[in-house]
């Protein structure tokens, strides 16, 4: 069993927080998994899970780019 801490990034190549999260995560051990969701987009039931678990809050509102 690894004792590497894991995460999973949901978001833009491009998006400044993204790069800034996925770097600190990074820089604190984690093993991140990143997903640029502009190319391989969310499914309809992984979009309605997250909408349930998330609701408005899903998605930055402060984005440029949604």
């Amino acid at each position: 069993m690894s004792d590497t801490l894991k995460a999973n990034i949901l978001g833009l190549n491009n998006c400044d927080t993204c790069r800034k999260t996925r770097g600190a995560l990074e820089s604190a051990g984690f093993d991140v998994a990143f997903r640029d969701v502009r190319h391989t987009p969310l499914s309809a039931a992984e979009r309605g899970r997250f909408l349930q678990a998330f609701g408005d809050r899903l998605v930055v509102g402060e984005a440029a780019d949604h």
